[in-house]
C-alpha cells in the first residue's frame, strides 16, 4: 500500500514480494465455502459461488474507481478472482452424482473450463498456486474428455509444445511429480523418452531433476532389489563390524522393512526421525522393522547423533554414502529418502505423507 498516493500496488520485484504484498486484499477473496456435500446442495453451491465472485468483481471495481487500486494491482486481483472460481467449480468434474443429476450444469462447467480460458501471459499471476492448479485440473479434464486412455501423454504434449523455460518446468513438475496418479497411468515408454529428451529441452534443472526422479520411482517401484546392488551395498555398525545389504535384510525375512536415510547435518531428516519412531512402534503388531541407513561423511557426527536421537542398534553407516550403489540405484539424491521393503523384499520409494498409509 502506498500511503503517499493511498492506493494499493504490484511492485516490480519477485513474485514472493508481490503475494506478500497482497495478502490482505486476498483475505477478502477467498473461495466461497457453503457447499455441503452431505445436504447434496451443488446448484446452491454454484449460483452462491457465481454470485460471490460476481460480488468480488464489484468490490474491485468499486476499488479501481475510487482510486484505492492500481491498474496492475486491478488487472492481478481480477485474475486470481477468475481462477479462485474456475478451481472451486472444478470440485464437480470427478463427481458422478452430480454429472447424473445435473447433466446440464456439468455439460456448461465442462465446456468453460477450457484450456484457452488461461491467460498465460499474466507472469504475476502465473506462480499463484490457485491459478497452477485451476490450469492443471483443466488440463487433466480436456484431455480426459478427449481420450481417457491418453490423457496423460496428451496433457504434456500439450505443455512440451505451447509452453517454455519455467513455465513448461512448473507444469511438467505439477504433471508428473505433484501427481502421483497420473505419472502411475503414463505409459513407460514415453515416460522414458520424456527423460532422455529433458537435456534438450528448455526447462531448468530445479524442474527437471525431480521429473527424472519421479521416473526413477516408477521403475524401481515394486521390484526386487537386483542381487548385485545387494552384495555391493556395505553397511556398518557402531561398532566397526561391516554387513552386506543382503545378509543384513535376511536377518528380518517375512517383514515389511522401512528404511530411514537420513544424516546427522540435515535437519528436516532429524524433525522427522520422532515421526518415524511413532509408525514403528504403532505397527510393531504388524510385522514393520525400521532401520536407520545413515549417508554422514563424518563418522563422529553420525555416532553422535545416532546417540542423542537413540537408534540404538538398527542403525548403521552406508558406505560411500551418495555414491554408494544402493543410492545410485534408487537415485538419492536428497534427504530423509524412505524405502518400503515388503515382506517378499519388493521395494516402494515412499514421500513423507505416503508414510501412514502403507501398513
Amino acid at each position: 500500500y502506498d500511503y503517499q498516493k493511498k492506493k494499493y500496488k504490484l511492485l516490480g520485484g519477485s513474485w514472493p514480494e508481490n503475494y506478500s504484498i497482497l495478502q490482505d486484499i486476498k483475505n477478502l477473496l477467498l473461495p466461497y465455502k457453503r457447499y455441503n456435500p452431505a445436504e447434496d446442495n451443488y446448484e446452491e453451491y454454484v449460483r452462491a459461488l457465481d454470485s460471490a465472485s460476481f460480488a468480488r468483481l464489484s468490490l474491485l471495481d468499486n476499488s479501481m474507481a475510487s482510486g484505492k487500486l492500481s491498474s496492475d494491482a486491478f488487472n492481478y486481483m481480477k485474475h486470481y478472482i477468475r481462477y479462485v472460481h474456475v478451481n472451486s467449480l472444478m470440485r464437480f468434474t470427478n463427481s458422478r452424482s452430480f454429472k447424473a443429476r445435473y447433466p446440464a450444469t456439468f455439460s456448461k462447467l465442462s465446456d468453460s473450463l477450457s484450456i484457452t480460458s488461461f491467460d498465460k501471459d499474466k507472469a504475476e499471476i502465473f506462480y499463484e498456486p490457485i491459478y497452477q492448479m485451476s490450469l492443471l485440473r483443466s488440463l487433466t479434464l480436456q484431455f480426459r474428455k478427449q481420450d481417457s486412455l491418453n490423457f496423460p501423454q496428451n496433457a504434456i504434449d500439450y505443455v512440451l509444445n505451447k509452453y517454455k523455460g519455467i513455465e513448461k518446468g512448473t507444469l511438467l513438475h505439477l504433471l508428473l511429480v505433484n501427481s502421483p496418479k497420473l505419472a502411475a497411468d503414463l505409459d513407460l515408454n514415453y515416460f522414458g523418452n520424456l527423460v532422455a529428451s529433458l537435456p534438450s529441452q528448455d526447462i531448468p534443472d530445479r524442474y527437471s531433476r525431480p521429473v527424472r526422479e519421479a521416473y526413477k520411482k516408477r521403475i524401481v517401484n515394486g521390484k526386487m532389489i537386483p542381487a548385485d546392488i545387494m552384495q555391493q551395498a556395505q553397511l556398518r555398525t557402531a561398532e566397526g563390524t561391516v554387513h552386506r545389504l543382503d545378509l543384513l535384510l535376511e536377518q528380518y525375512k517375512g517383514k515389511k522393512i522401512l528404511i530411514d536415510f537420513w544424516a546427522s547435518w540435515c535437519g528436516p531428516c532429524i524433525a522427522a526421525i520422532a515421526e518415524v519412531k511413532k509408525i514403528e512402534k504403532q505397527y510393531e503388531d504388524k510385522n514393520l522393522k525400521v532401520l536407520y541407513f545413515s549417508l554422514d561423511t563424518n563418522e563422529k557426527s553420525w555416532k553422535a547423533a545416532a546417540s542423542k536421537l537413540g537408534l540404538g542398534t538398527f542403525q548403521y553407516l552406508l558406505e560411500s554414502d551418495f555414491s554408494s550403489s544402493l543410492a545410485t540405484y534408487f537415485n538419492i539424491q536428497g534427504i530423509p529418502f524412505y524405502l518400503l521393503l515388503d515382506e517378499t523384499g519388493r521395494a516402494q520409494i515412499l514421500e513423507p505423507y505416503e508414510l501412514h498409509n502403507q501398513f
